[in-house]
């Protein structure tokens, strides 16, 4: 149930799960780095006539969240971009409220079909060390629901 919550899609691209989640009730911040990304979420908004979803630019070095922000950080095949990943997502999990959650969805460290080169991943335990670094201390981690990538949730 996602009424109510506020949640923050990292590296939004196109918008494909702020549009979703925010059809399932959420209060939706699409953030992303790139103006070509933003100006086609802002269309796709207009279009749809959503009223839920905000468009962020935000810096390659920060989620720009203000304290408590937010009850949920979603990153789909995005981590693998970001630097200065622990120093990064302290700054998410301070503009996470207390319960609220850190949903992280990236290619595993091999080669596959599709995503990234291997070289350019990072591997569940590289994203745990990561995180444990950020703060994080709680962690359920899917490696069964989807046959290329992994799901780490982190608070």
């Amino acid at each position: 149930n996602l009424k109510g919550k506020t949640i923050m899609d990292i590296g939004a691209g196109s918008g494909y799960f702020s549009v979703k989640l925010a059809a399932k009730g959420a209060r939706v911040i699409a953030a992303d780095a790139d103006d070509g990304f933003l100006d086609f979420v802002k269309k796709r908004i207009e279009k749809d006539g959503l009223k839920n979803i905000e468009v962020r630019k935000i810096p390659y070095d920060s989620p720009s969240l203000k304290e408590q922000e937010v009850d949920m950080v979603l990153i789909v095949n995005t981590y693998h971009h970001i630097d200065n990943r622990s120093e990064y997502f302290s700054k998410v999990k301070s503009g996470t409220k207390s319960g609220g959650e850190l949903v992280i969805i990236d290619f595993f460290k091999t080669e596959l079909p599709t995503g990234p080169a291997p070289a350019q991943k990072v591997s569940i335990d590289e994203v745990v060390a990561e995180l444990k670094k950020a703060g994080y201390t709680k962690f359920n981690i899917d490696v069964n629901l989807l046959p290329y990538q992994y799901i780490i949730k982190a608070q």
